[in-house]
């Protein structure tokens, strides 16, 4: 249907209302610029691949019963200036509807299994670090001439092993060269210490004491010289060569028949060969290894495997790479790291087969910290257990965890699953299967909830307010029915100036927090859950399914099936202290409950003399609410500033062929021409 033009109908006093809120703004907003440059209105690009037509139209409607439109949407929010700022960051606070366009790109991308070097591509360009993508930063590292044979192996293997030897030797040295030496030496001294202070919230006596809003000015200095572009070139050609090593093994695999492990001397260091049969790793007998590759068994690996780079007191190799071919396997380590820890360094663990249990601390499970952390498990129902940046965790630097199949149980306490910091992108992608995300129960909210915890997990992104703009952290789940808890942050949400996204594709699942979660932005950020069918449920406290909290955005949006929205209050499509909240569910039998009736369901308050911005959109079914003033078929404003529609079954005019098949349908909404 053509959409109404009503873009551009905004009243005078709405203008002077608008122009004393941006003078309040720059007056009260914290680090304000303090200029007075206009700022424009953005018409969005309401193009294909996101929301329907229709879905913009009833949203048009909606904004404009509050005497609204999709510009008010993208009132200013770049009062607080630094150096870090991601351009995508800025823009899905200037224009939300781009938020919405870059969820559905990335989830198309997604939808068909992509290899590591793919992904690197496009968290190049998020990261505003895709100067690599036009041209390599080193010779193609498969051209490199080898001066070391490894005449133990099957002649099967011998080149593809060479040429990863050779791979891992040139990213050693471009790691040495180039990435690490754009750090100043004070730098790399001060990291090693500091970063486990930083991140794990270390209380010993050598540590600084260190409140929310004082983040040491060395830290900040080192983020600012650290080659984050080089990172990423070498990240990603190195693992283009890993795949090709995989590649070629894998198909050869019958060739190894050792009975022991053993070592062998390369380029890049030392290389670990496992046997065929059910090896047991105790890695601290084995001298520090650049390679691993095991070719089957039940292996276990008790220590830090696929570790790279140092914290203070560590010796292990800058680059460190490694490959089990089959096998149910246990990764075990009681130490901080293991399992394709980057740490100032570029670690990749590749697991092709088997039920595998990965149990580690911290900084672990595909963590890139000042770094890249990489973790591909193929198949087989898996258990990752860890403790903060985890599980496909980015700051400044990327982290990826790939898991194809299996019903696969996540557990993390915090900075996890699909998490990202400043100048950091973090993805944690699961292609199949029935399963269970985690996060939290070690980490106190001390500022709002004693009995809960932390969690900023499950494709959450964070900055450090107010001097460093954060990253973007994606959690990606393909099909399945699947269960997501976590408590205190999390499920598609970030904070100060980041990008927080979950995406599921398929299944009946099930979404459990306490408060800031399910699609919500928080202090000048942007979040959004996008779920694409199936049965679902989505249980919270607060401020949550569809919620922006002072400047920020936040969208939920559901596609199909049955679902249950539950909250308390600023649930379900709510904006608070000046933050816009959208709620759209495209179709079937829905229950909106909240406790707080007159809280939820499409509301917004005021807030330093102006507004916030609540819209719920229900796009057809049988639905339930708890607030008295919505229903099935009923448009209803709350407050100045927030507004429902819930389509009735009567507002679409349906076109059937010859066999009473619907072959079209068109909104016609009552009383709207």
């Amino acid at each position: 249907m053509a959409r109404k033009n009503i873009s551009n109908r905004v009243n005078s006093n709405k203008i002077v209302t608008l122009l004393i809120a941006f003078i309040i703004l720059l007056s009260v907003a914290p680090g304000a610029r303090g200029d007075d440059s206009e700022w424009p209105v953005i018409n969005p690009d309401l193009g294909p691949g996101a929301l329907t037509d229709d879905e913009i139209t009833l949203i048009d409607l909606a904004l404009e019963s509050i005497n609204m439109t999709w510009g008010d949407m993208g009132f200013r929010k770049d009062y607080v200036e630094d150096d870090f700022r991601l351009d995508i960051a800025q823009r899905a606070l200037d224009e939300p509807y781009f938020l919405v366009q870059w969820n559905y790109e990335w989830d198309s991308f997604l939808l068909e299994a992509k290899p590591v070097s793919e992904i690197l591509y496009r968290a190049a360009i998020d990261l505003d670090s895709d100067d690599y993508n036009t041209a390599p930063l080193f010779p193609s590292m498969a051209s490199i001439g080898r001066s070391i044979d490894f005449p133990l192996l099957p002649a099967s293997w011998q080149d593809a092993v060479e040429d990863l030897d050779s791979a891992v030797k040139l990213a050693q040295e471009r790691m040495s060269g180039t990435v690490l030496a754009s750090l100043s030496d004070d730098d790399r001294d001060y990291l090693p210490w500091y970063l486990k202070c930083h991140f794990s919230e270390d209380e010993s006596d050598d540590c600084p004491e260190e409140d929310d809003y004082s983040t040491a000015q060395p830290f900040l200095d080192a983020i600012s010289h650290y080659d984050i572009d080089a990172l990423m070139g070498t990240t990603r050609e190195l693992a283009e060569q890993v795949d090709a090593t995989v590649s070629v093994i894998l198909g050869a695999r019958t060739d190894a028949n050792f009975m022991q492990p053993f070592a062998i001397q390369g380029l890049s260091g030392t290389i670990l060969i496992g046997s065929i049969g059910d090896d047991v790793w105790y890695m601290d007998e084995w001298q520090t290894p650049s390679i691993i590759i095991d070719p089957g068994g039940n292996d276990i690996y008790y220590g830090g495997v696929a570790v790279a780079g140092n914290l203070r007191g560590e010796s292990n190799e800058l680059i460190s790479i490694a490959i089990d071919l089959s096998g149910n396997d246990m990764y075990l380590s009681d130490g901080v790291r293991s399992c394709a820890s980057g740490v100032l360094g570029i670690a990749e663990l590749v697991d092709i087969s088997g039920n595998d249990v990965y149990r580690s601390g911290d900084f672990s499970q595909a963590c890139g910290l000042f770094g890249a952390g990489i973790l591909q498990d193929r198949g087989g129902n898996d258990i990752y257990d860890a403790g903060l940046l985890v599980q496909g965790a980015g700051a400044i630097g990327v982290g990826l965890l790939m898991d194809s199949s299996g019903n696969d149980a996540y557990r993390a306490a915090l900075y996890a699953q699909g998490m990202a910091y400043t100048r950091g992108w973090g993805m944690l992608t699961d292609r199949n299967g029935f399963d269970n995300y985690w996060a939290g129960g070690v980490y106190d909210d001390f500022g709002r909830w004693s009995e809960n915890n932390l969690s900023l997990s499950q494709g959450f992104s964070i900055g450090m307010r107010p001097k460093a703009s954060g990253g973007v952290g994606i959690l990606h789940d393909r099909n399945g029915n699947d269960f997501y808890n976590c408590e205190v942050y999390g499920q598609g949400v970030s904070y100060w100036y980041s990008i927080g996204s979950l995406i599921d594709d398929n299944g009946n699942d099930w979404y459990e927090s306490q408060q800031y979660s399910q699609g919500s932005g928080i202090h000048l950020s942007s979040g959004i859950l996008l779920d694409r069918g199936g049965y679902d449920r989505y249980s919270s406290h607060a401020c949550t399914q569809g919620f922006g909290h002072d400047y920020a955005v936040g969208w939920l949006i559901d596609e199909g099936g049955d679902d249950y929205y539950t909250g308390d209050s600023l649930a379900q499509g709510s904006g608070n202290a000046n933050g816009v909240g959208l709620l759209i569910d495209r179709g079937g039998r829905d229950g909106y409950f909240g406790r707080s009736v007159r809280n939820c369901a499409g509301h917004g308050n005021p807030a330093r003399d102006f507004g916030s911005i609540g819209v719920l959109i229900d796009m057809g079914g049988s639905d339930t609410y708890t607030d008295p003033i919505s229903g099935n078929g009923q448009w209803w404003t709350k407050t100045t500033w927030g507004a429902g529609i819930d389509v009735g079954a009567d507002w679409w005019d349906i076109e059937l062929d010859e066999e009473g098949n619907e072959v079209g349908r068109e909104l016609d909404i009552p009383g709207v021409e």
